[in-house]
């Protein structure tokens, strides 16, 4: 059984709002490599403008938790009242915290723990889109 075999692939587009640029360049290889289509954003602000111009056309949306400016709970919270419906992968270093548990309680669909690989985000991604 090789590597491929543990990858989920898919196809759409995906969301990334996360202020590393090292963290939306890995995940993008590593989203494309799974068969998405993929828009990159590096702050909560730049990614609630996106996310209004290509809503109707996202899979979902992976979300950073920790970023200066607006935050990933701010961010999740106006993607919210945008569309109701957003799906929401919170990726973080963090291990699940308090933070993570009342992003959990506000709907958020899944959580990545970062560093992830590209199996666990696949696996992740698929899960979460459903």
């Amino acid at each position: 059984m090789g590597l491929n075999d543990d990858i989920f692939k898919g196809e759409g587009k995906i969301l990334i709002i996360d202020d590393e640029e090292i963290v939306r360049m890995a995940s993008t290889a590593m989203l494309e490599e799974c068969g998405y289509e993929v828009i990159t954003a590096e702050s909560g602000d730049e990614g609630i403008r996106i996310f209004q111009q290509f809503k109707d056309n996202l899979k979902l949306v992976i979300l950073d938790l920790a970023m200066p400016g607006k935050t990933g709970k701010e961010t999740f919270i106006e993607l919210k009242n945008i569309e109701s419906g957003v799906k929401v992968l919170l990726a973080s270093g963090y291990e699940q915290d308090e933070q993570v548990h009342e992003m959990f309680s506000l709907g958020i669909n899944g959580f990545l723990q970062k560093p992830f690989s590209l199996i666990n985000l696949s696996r992740k991604v698929s899960e979460t889109i459903g």
